[in-house]
């Protein structure tokens, strides 16, 4: 790990590492490698993969965060295909308004393939950035040491 995108993983894991108050230390100790050497592995950019797995694991930090630089990435496509999977036409509709987005639970049972991938893809959307709002609620609170 030693090129341009290297320094953005290792910057956005020092970032998460920080909200998540871990102190280097303690993160030597329950990871068992040496202070100096995490140091300078957090410092210098070149981590082995073996040390980032297991601050990522210690830490409850998603592998891919630091890596898409602080963002969680997931594939909208995928979930948007698999709520139509499991709801199929019960999926329910989205109805947005001039001011507000709502839901019917009751949408019409012969929506078109079109009509039905936009309903899911506006909730797989909604989902997404939810799920960005949560990882950045869990970084925000410090490491559950009783998990150990």
């Amino acid at each position: 790990m030693t090129d341009a995108k290297t320094d953005d993983t290792i910057a956005a894991l020092r970032e998460a590492l920080r909200r998540r108050s871990i102190k280097l230390t303690t993160l030597a100790e329950k990871i068992e490698v040496p202070y100096r050497s995490l140091q300078n592995y957090l410092n210098k950019n070149d981590m082995p993969l073996w040390v980032y797995e297991k601050i990522c694991r210690y830490a409850s930090i998603d592998p891919t965060y630091p890596i898409n630089n602080g963002r969680s990435l997931i594939n909208r496509n995928a979930i948007a295909g698999a709520l139509i999977d499991v709801f199929g036409q019960e999926l329910p509709s989205l109805s947005n308004d001039s001011d507000s987005l709502s839901v019917i639970s009751a949408p019409a049972k012969d929506r078109s393939k079109a009509d039905l991938r936009r309903d899911a893809s506006a909730f797989a959307v909604l989902l997404s950035g939810h799920y960005d709002l949560n990882i950045e609620r869990e970084l925000s609170e410090p490491i559950d040491e009783s998990k150990d």
